[in-house]
């Protein structure tokens, strides 16, 4: 059986989703469609709208015959962590073409800026540096270390005639777009781990990722936009909403709409500040306190330093983030960073999940459970279908959702099954 992979957050699945799904099968000819979805903590740093098992049941109603759980730390990883995690998963379920999202569509300008960040060649090093050293972020400096390689440094045979000769702007443009940047993680990832799955992209249909308003029935609304509609409206079936959802995941919203979603981030707000007074009692030396802060993962002295300096006990967990970040620190970032604190995400985790410790099943129908059956004697990583049986291999996402299930008891006074409780989802047209 050949599988197509799709890496998602489904947060919530929406329509532009569902357009992915079906083009995607229909483009890579797939028996079986498989997607590595986020579990309820999400890249940006941020809680999942809704809990992970009511979106794995959305998703395979919708069509997707199998879903797997991205483990918790790459999900709250940097775009090259989250991509990285993903496409071990997929390797690890023998997947045989990836397809991705991207705003620009094609395939060749994105895997020329991959082959020059597996590479880092030295005028890539170089311009990567000098920019660093103007103050600009991470992202930024990357996109204009990449940039003078394409254009400036002779690089050209590697990316293509189409792409050494966009002009500075659109090469900006496209280095700069969210999907695009995943999709050039992806493509990496995928040299890196020396993969023999083939990449696909397609064009992402209808509203940018970041646009916050929903549209009409002609395009396809964001999910940014689906989330803050539901966080400020008090009626889950408003007609803008019934344009932008499937069906399925509609009804879960619906069933779920001030009984245990959404969930935002500063419903964490509690959790956030238990944690920095802990840290900050017991470590009433600055130093010591940058020490102890730069135990999570990804928060280096400066940043740490930032949150000691800007924190109040007052601040809700958003308000804290838009103090700490800076032209250096992004949004993401920070959010990330103190989540990881929240969920203890500590430094030694990257080390430690270098290599995929294990692959959950969330969810599949009749499809999907052929297809396990195929693969599961060659997978070269435990297939989790039973929580006991796996408590140690499971232990930093158990925590994550016993965290994220008593957000949603504080907050709506539900209380959402353990992981122990939990079952596989298995679609009722079986």
């Amino acid at each position: 059986m050949k599988a197509v992979g799709l890496i998602t957050e489904y947060n919530p699945f929406h329509n532009g989703h569902l357009y992915h799904l079906r083009e995607a099968v229909k483009m890579t000819q797939a028996d079986v469609c498989i997607a590595v979805m986020s579990g309820n903590f999400v890249q940006r740093g941020e809680p999942a709208m809704i809990h992970k098992y009511a979106r794995c049941r959305a998703a395979v109603d919708c069509g997707v015959n199998l879903v797997v759980e991205l483990p918790s730390f790459y999900a709250l990883s940097s775009a090259e962590f989250f991509a990285d995690g993903a496409v071990q998963v997929c390797d690890a379920l023998a997947i045989s073409s990836l397809v991705f999202g991207s705003e620009c569509g094609e395939l060749t300008p994105l895997q020329a800026a991959a082959d020059i960040l597996v590479r880092e060649p030295d005028d890539y090093r170089q311009a990567l540096k000098n920019a660093l050293a103007t103050g600009k972020t991470f992202p930024q400096a990357r996109q204009e270390a990449l940039i003078h390689c394409l254009k400036v440094s002779g690089h050209r045979a590697s990316a293509g005639n189409a792409l050494a000769l966009l002009p500075y702007e659109e090469l900006l443009e496209l280095l700069a777009n969210p999907n695009n940047i995943l999709g050039i993680e992806y493509l990496k990832a995928l040299q890196k781990h020396h993969s023999p799955i083939a990449p696909f992209t397609l064009k992402r249909a209808g509203d940018g990722y970041h646009k916050e308003t929903l549209s009409g029935s002609a395009a396809f609304s964001s999910a940014s936009a689906i989330r803050k509609q539901f966080t400020i409206s008090d009626n889950a079936m408003q007609d803008s909403l019934t344009q932008a959802l499937p069906q399925p995941m509609l009804e879960a919203l619906h069933a779920g709409h001030n009984q245990y979603m959404p969930v935002v981030l500063d419903d964490f707000t509690t959790f956030l500040q238990y944690k920095l007074a802990e840290i900050f009692m017991k470590n009433p030396a600055k130093d010591d306190c940058i020490r102890a802060l730069c135990g999570y993962a990804d928060i280096t002295p400066e940043l740490a330093s930032r949150i000691i300096s800007l924190h109040a006990p007052s601040d809700t967990f958003s308000q804290l983030v838009l103090k700490v970040k800076s032209r250096q620190y992004t949004y993401s970032r920070v959010c990330r960073c103190l989540m990881h604190i929240v969920l203890n995400i500590d430094a030694g985790m990257p080390e430690r999940y270098r290599t995929l410790p294990y692959v959950r099943i969330l969810g599949f129908d009749k499809k999907g459970q052929d297809y396990l059956s195929c693969i599961k004697k060659s997978c070269p990583v435990p297939l989790i279908t039973k929580t006991a049986a796996s408590k140690a291999l499971l232990g930093d996402d158990i925590f994550s959702t016993n965290i994220y299930n008593l957000a949603v008891c504080r907050k709506f006074g539900t209380i959402i099954p353990d992981e122990f409780h939990q079952k596989i989802y298995i679609n009722p047209r079986f």
